[in-house]
């Protein structure tokens, strides 16, 4: 990401007013815009209420009058997702919603009462990520170390306590959170993650050298009210799973279950209380928080991000609190996001063993009406006009939008720069990687802030192969969690840039680097083929989908070669890939010879022996098939064009005077050319006719003795084509006919009919596939003369033995009759043989 051109000035304005801290602000009204949450029990454990009377704790009173009690406030901000403000730079600067402005002032207020009350100042905790991906924190991040240390000063507007660390966090590019790692460190924010490891020389090394893991004690202990309170943060290892392998390389996340029971046992010895923080993925943090607290003797309270996050959870239950079977620990959620703060009241008693929690009441808090923290707010606004001077600009000087972008709109443009980019017939990227800011619908011109909000995980594009057969898999994982360019489903039907896909063909896909590597389990790593990460020659190494967006709009040679001129859209700014040819060129060859020899001593003028081995003639065979085939297909044209070579000749050596007889002779040259406009513009129904024009030429290597000139058959084909199914094509038409060669030649005229079944998977056996292709074509010429009746046919199965080698059944059949003869000829041919198939696709752009 590129830096700022105004980052000096955010540092000294973030600066120069965190210095001089202003009084707090009142809250208005004693209870406006609070809300309690309900209570959430989990199978198994107890439920404690949460309608803010409170649960003793055990629900078993204390034996001895307590020698003194503490009423704790503990304030929890979680799954901020670094989104501090809601900034339209299309939009006035009064229309900007400054959630943490908000969120500041409450926390901030809170406190305030607090010490004035004569309570302990609240205990301040952030459960993870709070940095990323939020467009003000990610403009900040891409700054530099001076956005960084503003980023930093921005959180601890707020004095938190502990910052755990998110799996948010991890998905930022890593220079950028080192960078923050470190300036947190400098600035003294504590950044939290007791079971994180980082190999050494690896390049994550920094960042647990920044968050002071290996030089310490991994948790921190605080005093409020005269209790110490000792605090750690741990993370769940599958947060790694769906990083990306640069974001996760070096680094390593422990069972939290094998670290903290040490690890308390070490809080206990310095604390009167022990308070643990636990993030993990909103699918597994109710699960994994429960058997935690459940597992591990002497947490206090274990505080966890996304608890009541899974999305069968409506909204407003989304706070409570369980109580872990067995040890008791309670557990309250930290899902506060940008609108909301989470308190948790304590009453802590001490007797003579040690402090202990007998009463905890979570709350949920809205921020919506809460009045703006002054610092906060004048901080976001310079970082605002920062952010919008620099982010707000056009992409290019024609970046004009032809129609407002909604979010599945610039999702497909993002997604079609990438493909026409790399040069892949499909885009697939997880629907996590896009954000909706508020920024939606787009209007007027596309910015870089449209685009790296958007777009904030700077993943990468990686390239490789697919099979269509699995293509045809994904399509059905398409919605809500998996979008694409390029590849959709219409009903049962999937479409690979308007065509049907080819099963067995490879095709070229750009996949952000995120899925790639198994994200969501879409797709396993090692199924991509021929993967390689996408560096185009003009960045110098592999750019960030966000810098590739940017450079493609910039440049004029991409966009000229765009159908719509007046404007970027998710579509017309991009060629149609249906109207552009696809090309495929195959070729096969069969080639055989054998030789038989056989003595048999004879006895009286008859064989010696009777065995049936011995019992037949010597014989020389040769057998030779070559085909060669090119085809382009469009939504608006279509060519085929194929050469076939066919020769075989046998002799049996033991006949005096025996020769090689031909069994077999034929050199046949077709091209075809329809035209389906009609068709496609009426929504290619199959009765809608193609116009199509045909050329067949037909000879032979070696002429027969019984004709003068070699044979040199020509047809012309004038016809229409109906398209009953992908694969299957009708045709008719009418011919004129003429060998070319022949001395008192003379053309006929008639007409033809006939059909074409392209090669397609009837089933599977032992895992590979049979296959079967099949072509009929019938002839009536010379109508008021010869009355000549043609018809041919040519039908194969495939086996697969392995790779481009089939087992291959053919069954061909030839007859011919005319006026003159009366009585029809015919030849029929059945073959197995092993058969060499080559074939190709590439996509015209």
């Amino acid at each position: 990401m590129k830096g700022t051109r105004r980052s000096m000035f955010v540092a000294v304005l973030g600066l120069g007013v965190l210095l001089g801290q202003p009084a707090l602000g009142q809250v208005a009204g004693s209870e406006e815009g609070v809300e309690v949450g309900e209570v959430e029990g989990v199978p198994g454990g107890e439920a404690l209420a949460a309608d803010g009377e409170g649960a003793e704790v055990g629900g078993v009173a204390m034996a001895q009058k307590p020698a003194r009690a503490e009423r704790l406030t503990v304030v929890v901000s979680g799954n901020l997702d670094g989104d501090l403000a809601r900034i339209d730079c299309r939009e006035p600067a009064e229309a900007r919603e400054l959630s943490w402005a908000r969120q500041a002032g409450y926390i901030r207020t809170l406190a305030d009462l607090s010490v004035g009350g004569g309570l302990p100042a609240p205990l301040i905790l952030s459960g993870g990520d709070a940095i990323f991906p939020g467009p003000i924190s990610r403009y900040l991040l891409s700054s530099g170390e001076e956005g960084a240390r503003n980023l930093v000063d921005l959180l601890n507007v707020v004095p938190v306590d502990a910052q755990a660390l998110g799996n948010r966090e991890l998905s930022a590019p890593r220079d950028e959170l080192i960078t923050f790692v470190q300036a947190a460190r400098e600035r003294g924010l504590d950044v939290q993650a007791a079971n994180l490891r980082c190999a050494n020389f690896s390049g994550a090394d920094a960042i647990c050298e920044a968050m002071g893991l290996g030089s310490g004690a991994p948790f921190k202990v605080v005093e409020r009210g005269g209790v110490r309170i000792a605090i750690a943060s741990v993370m769940a290892p599958h947060l790694l799973e769906p990083l990306t392998e640069r974001q996760r390389a070096g680094l390593e996340l422990v069972e939290p279950a094998h670290v903290l029971p040490g690890l308390v046992r070490e809080m206990r010895a310095q604390a009167d209380l022990t308070l643990v923080q636990y993030h993990a993925r909103h699918a597994d943090a109710l699960r994994g928080a429960y058997a935690l607290g459940a597992q591990v003797e002497g947490i206090d309270l274990l505080v966890a991000s996304h608890l009541f996050d899974a999305d069968e959870v409506p909204d407003e239950r989304r706070l409570g609190m369980a109580w872990a079977e067995g040890t008791g620990t309670p557990i309250v959620s930290a899902d506060s996001g940008p609108g909301h703060v989470h308190t948790v009241e304590l009453q802590v008693r001490f007797d003579a063993e040690r402090a202990r929690l007998v009463q905890v009441v979570p709350r949920r808090v809205s921020v919506a009406e809460m009045p703006e923290d002054r610092v906060s707010r004048e901080v976001l606004e310079g970082l605002a006009e920062a952010y919008c001077e620099d982010w707000g600009q056009l992409i290019a000087a024609a970046a004009g939008l032809a129609g407002p972008f909604e979010l599945s709109d610039l999702r497909t443009f993002i997604m079609n720069v990438m493909r026409f980019s790399a040069g892949a017939e499909v885009a697939l990227v997880n629907a996590g990687a896009f954000r909706d800011q508020g920024q939606f619908p787009l209007r007027g011109e596309l910015t870089l802030a449209d685009v790296y909000s958007a777009m904030p995980f700077d993943n990468q594009v990686v390239v490789g192969t697919l099979s269509g057969a699995r293509l045809k898999e994904v399509a059905g994982r398409l919605g809500e969690r998996l979008v694409s360019a390029g590849l959709e489903k219409k009903g049962d039907k999937v479409l690979i840039n308007g065509r049907a896909p080819v099963e067995d063909r490879l095709y070229r896909v750009a996949l952000n680097d995120f899925l790639a590597a198994g994200g969501d389990g879409v797709l396993a790593p090692e199924e991509l083929g021929a993967r390689a990460t996408f560096e185009p020659a003009w960045a110098g190494q592999a750019p960030s989908i966000s810098e590739l967006v940017v450079h493609y709009v910039n440049d004029p040679g991409e966009l000229a070669r765009a159908p719509q001129t007046s404007g970027l859209s998710a579509r017309g700014s991009f060629p149609d890939l249906h109207k552009k040819f696809l090309w495929t060129w195959a070729g096969s060859i069969n080639a055989s010879y054998n030789q038989v020899q056989v003595r048999n001593p004879q006895v009286g003028g008859a064989p010696g022996y009777d065995q049936s081995q011995l019992a037949v003639a010597s014989t020389d065979q040769i057998n030779l098939e070559g085909k060669a085939s090119a085809r382009a297909d469009s939504r608006d044209h279509g060519w085929d064009s194929d050469l076939v070579l066919q020769y075989a000749s046998a002799r049996l050596p033991d006949t005096e005077g025996a020769t090689f007889e031909e069994t077999k002779d034929l050199v046949r040259l077709r091209t075809q050319y329809r035209n389906l406009t009609l068709r496609s513009r009426l929504g290619g129904r199959w009765y809608v006719p193609g116009p199509l024009a045909e050329v067949q030429v037909e000879s032979e290597f070696d002429r027969p003795e019984t004709r003068s000139w070699h044979r040199l058959d020509t047809r012309g084909i004038i016809g229409l084509s109906f398209k009953v199914a992908e694969p299957l094509d009708l045709k008719i038409g009418v011919n004129t006919r003429r060998d070319l060669n022949e001395p008192e030649g003379q053309a006929t005229r008639g007409f033809n009919a006939g059909y074409v079944l392209k090669r397609v998977n009837l089933m599977e056996v032992l895992g590979r596939p049979i296959q079967f292709e099949s072509e009929l074509e019938y002839f009536y010429n010379g109508i008021s003369r010869d009355r000549a009746h043609e018809l041919r046919a040519a039908n194969r199965v495939y086996f697969a033995v392995f790779d481009q080698f089939f087992f291959t059944a053919s069954f061909n059949a030839f007859l011919y009759q005319n006026r003159a003869v009366g009585t029809p000829g015919t030849n029929t041919e059945l073959t197995l043989g092993l058969n060499y198939l080559w074939e190709a696709t590439r996509q015209s752009f």
